[in-house]
């Protein structure tokens, strides 16, 4: 263990010997007591684009993973990536294998997936990296002969992995992001060490930047030195050279772009492996042996604005209540309850109401909210899939935002049976769940929300309204009703300016995007005004 250190740090003290070495001989040292504050600016704005680009990357590697099988809480996916990234400091990059291992123990089959993954994106980088630098050298048959040939690796290697989960990495979509993700990212990249030389005094192409960037990160890339130290530097100023631009500017230029890009993206990493890795560690190992929504639930009100959670619970309440028809709904069930908000609302109403929720900590404050309300909710600690209560109890019931919380099929399908042996003949379930069919609306719900709120994890699997299942005993009405369209961070000063635009939203053709669905299932018998009606649908 200690000669790799040994070798990590003669590696470095070599990185550090070639960059005094091309500081000195340009003088930088001059330029930087002429011109601090535009040293320090340059900087920070390279640093900016760093984290663009580190950021591009990150969402690379949570999504291809997620298309693996292997779904990591958002939060957890981020504090890995970044304790991780100090792992370019080893040859070749192997470093990152070490995401596989970390991921083992929570997830025991993560090692193939994590290594596929790494191989995709390294191997992707060198084919828009070789892009970059073919194009910016207007070498056209030389560009043409190496699509030709990853094109043909990505052929060969679908037809290998078949219809294999790892196959679907193949699709054109995946592809699509895969390649749109990393070139965005590169140029990002390009971008700043252009604006950089631009910045020192050079009047560099395009094309010049390109070269330089792709060529030095290519070349040091392909010595396996850790980030290609002393190689990747000394080959962008040459190549810097070579198109013109003087030396001093070259050599400050490469100086600030790397300190704020390889360097700062190490550094980062090492401030989240030294601040979140006690957290990464409870969530990789199990060390935390709390309930998420146990663990949420004192702040979990703050979660959702509370002017965006009025409307919401209003609107659901309305169209539960109002499928009624000329009937009354006497009795019903709040499944995965959270703090009450909605068994008592309807409990004021006169429903009597039931409530359950796996978290103890919910159930708490939910009574306390019922309390304050001065009304009656029977709530229960319990699993949607083991309903602690009778057969044909309830005249209607409902989920909201709960079943995509039910990852594994067989508690899913467990729970459907449940809810159909506690209705009433002629009850609803009334199934309240996200809309993703929006693709801007998924990828917010699926990557950003995880992060900026702690309700969702990013683990979840979305139920599509066209494609509910079959469950044995009832059958799913015709009828779906879309709802919402405004986002939760939409500020209460501007939400009432923005319902009339939603009202017609839903309205119009463009409600099947809304962000929420109700759809309900009908068991047979004659309650109320409720009957069912068939219809023709996909099943999944």
């Amino acid at each position: 263990m200690k000669s790799r250190y040994y070798l990590l740090f003669a590696f470095l003290f070599a990185g550090a010997a070639v960059s005094l070495y091309w500081i000195g001989l340009a003088d930088v040292s001059e330029f930087a007591r002429r011109h601090p504050a535009k040293l320090l600016l340059c900087l920070l704005v390279t640093m900016t684009v760093c984290s663009l680009n580190l950021g591009i990357r990150w969402f690379r590697w949570h999504a291809l993973t997620r298309h693996t099988g292997l779904r990591l809480a958002a939060r957890t996916s981020v504090l890995l990536w970044l304790a991780t990234l100090p792992a370019i400091l080893t040859p070749f990059y192997i470093g990152e294998w070490s995401r596989a291992a970390l991921l083992r123990k929570e997830h025991p089959a993560s090692t193939g997936p994590v290594l596929f993954v790494w191989f995709l994106e390294r191997s992707t980088d060198l084919f828009i990296l070789l892009v970059f630098y073919l194009l910016a050298a207007h070498s056209i048959l030389l560009l043409a002969g190496v699509v030709l040939f990853w094109a043909g690796c990505a052929a060969v290697s679908g037809r290998i992995l078949g219809k294999s989960t790892l196959g679907r990495f193949y699709r054109p979509s995946n592809l699509a992001l895969l390649f749109g993700t990393t070139t965005l990212a590169w140029a990002l990249a390009v971008l700043a060490l252009w604006g950089l030389v631009r910045t020192f005094g050079g009047s560099p192409s395009a094309e010049l930047a390109a070269i330089a960037f792709s060529g030095g990160t290519l070349l040091g890339g392909f010595t396996g030195l850790p980030q290609g130290i002393g190689v990747t530097g000394s080959t962008i100023i040459t190549l810097l050279q070579s198109g013109g631009i003087d030396l001093a500017t070259a050599v400050v230029a490469v100086v600030v772009f790397r300190a704020g890009t390889a360097w700062y993206a190490v550094i980062l990493g090492g401030l989240a492996l030294g601040l979140g890795g006690r957290a990464l560690g409870r969530r990789l190992f199990g060390l935390n042996g709390i309930n998420h929504f146990d663990e949420i639930a004192e702040n979990y009100v703050e979660q959702i604005p509370e002017h965006v959670r009025e409307r919401l619970l209003q609107r659901k309440i309305d169209i539960m209540l109002g499928d009624a028809g000329g009937g009354v709904y006497r009795t019903g069930l709040d499944i995965g309850c959270g703090q009450g908000w909605y068994c008592t609302a309807l409990a004021e109403r006169g429903v009597a109401m039931s409530a359950i929720d796996a978290s103890a900590d919910q159930i708490e404050r939910a009574r306390n909210i019922s309390r304050a309300a001065g009304v009656h909710v029977d709530y229960r600690v319990g699993r949607a899939d083991r309903l602690p209560y009778s057969e044909n109890s309830f005249d209607f019931c409902y989920a909201i935002n709960v079943m995509h919380h039910i990852a594994d099929p067989q508690i899913r399908n467990r729970t459907y049976a449940e809810i159909i042996r506690v209705l009433k003949p002629g009850g609803t379930f009334f199934l309240h769940e996200m809309n993703v069919r929006n693709p801007i609306f998924r990828f917010y719900i699926n990557y950003l929300f995880p992060l900026l709120r702690n309700i969702d994890e990013g683990t979840e699997k979305w139920l599509l309204a066209d494609r509910l299942p079959d469950v044995a005993g009832a059958e799913w009405d015709a009828g779906i009703d879309y709802l919402t369209f405004m986002p939760d961070f939409i500020p209460r000063s501007l939400f009432r300016f923005t319902i009339r635009v939603e009202q017609f939203m839903e309205r119009s053709r463009l409600r099947r995007f809304s962000a929420h669905y109700l759809a309900r299932l009908r068991v047979p018998g004659n309650q109320g005004s409720c009957k069912i009606n068939k219809r023709i649908r996909k099943t999944g």
